[in-house]
């Protein structure tokens, strides 16, 4: 092996650094739990658990209800199934020492190597700083969320706070690609849209599941995308307290403002296309020729004025 070295200096000190990182972590795995969250959800989560792929960089986030065994042995095969679905399998697992009997029987079933470290350790377990990233992404989701909304959604937001978290990683494996990109593949928003988690809004309702004077849409809370879906959005219904999934939507953001066009430029749009049509349809006839000038004259002159009061 020949690790890569590097070497600083600061000359006012006369100090002298000298690192050799070692870059022999193909296929390990780090996890870790954050601390109870305030809020418990609506499906009983109280914990997030947090993976991260070293060469990927990439991070995965499930939420838990407890820390029993029974829950912390479901999380792991929700995540080792994952790794499965994309054909990456871990080599090493490092976790804490405070991990369950049940845990370690389920990881050496998988035929991956057990590390154990102290809880807390950064330099050991990158976990640590993985749940730091994690925690941080769903702190600034959950700072635009409606403020008439409920909290208590924060587990159906995490599918997307872990996307959204991966895309704007870049990969240990290619520095020119996202981890999202090197996990699950390229992303389509043209496919699969999103909306920023915990929006307000309104879910339209086909006529035949509708009575006749019952009302055509219901405020939902956007909760995440729907991967499995083309162009849909998938919904919370505070009425019925399930999730819908639908692709006839409006969205109400509290925090920004949708994109429109205003009524002055969609007017300036159309008179420089006008314009455009006419300098490229010029008559032939010498009086219509000067009255086309002068109509031209007239619409620049208009448009350029409108420009200035703007």
């Amino acid at each position: 092996m020949h690790p890569p070295e590097e070497a600083c200096s600061a000359q006012n000190d006369e100090m002298f650094c000298f690192a050799v990182v070692n870059e022999s972590k193909a296929g390990t795995i780090y996890s870790d739990l954050t601390g109870r969250f305030p809020v418990q959800s609506f499906t009983g989560m109280q914990y997030i658990f947090v993976a991260y792929i070293y060469t990927k960089n990439a991070i995965l986030i499930r939420a838990m209800p407890n820390r029993t065994d029974e829950s912390m042995v479901k999380v792991f095969k929700e995540v080792y199934e994952t790794f499965e679905e994309r054909n990456w399998k871990p080599k090493i697992h490092i976790l804490d020492n405070e991990c369950s009997k049940a845990v370690k029987k389920f990881i050496l079933a998988k035929n991956v190597n057990i590390q154990l470290v102290e809880p807390h350790n950064h330099r050991v377990n990158a976990a640590e700083t993985a749940v730091k990233a994690a925690k941080y992404h769903l702190i600034a989701g959950l700072a635009t969320i409606d403020k008439e909304r409920t909290i208590q959604l924060w587990d159906k937001f995490l599918p997307q706070v872990e996307d959204t978290m991966n895309m704007i990683r870049t990969s240990q494996n290619n520095p020119g690609i996202s981890a999202y990109e090197d996990l699950h593949g390229k992303f389509d928003f043209n496919r699969t849209p999103m909306a920023p988690v915990g929006t307000k809004g309104l879910a339209f309702i086909s006529p035949d599941k509708r009575k006749t004077f019952a009302p055509h849409a219901h405020d939902v809370i956007q909760v995440d995308r729907a991967p499995s879906h083309y162009r849909l959005l998938q919904f919370w219904n505070p009425r019925t307290h399930a999730c819908t999934v639908t692709g006839t939507y409006k969205l109400h953001p509290t925090h920004c403002r949708m994109p429109t066009i205003s009524e002055g430029d969609q007017t300036i749009i159309a008179a420089t296309e006008l314009v455009r049509a006419w300098t490229s349809n010029v008559p032939k006839a010498c009086q219509m020729k000067d009255d086309h000038a002068r109509v031209i004259a007239k619409l620049t002159e208009i448009m350029n004025k409108s420009i200035l009061h703007k």
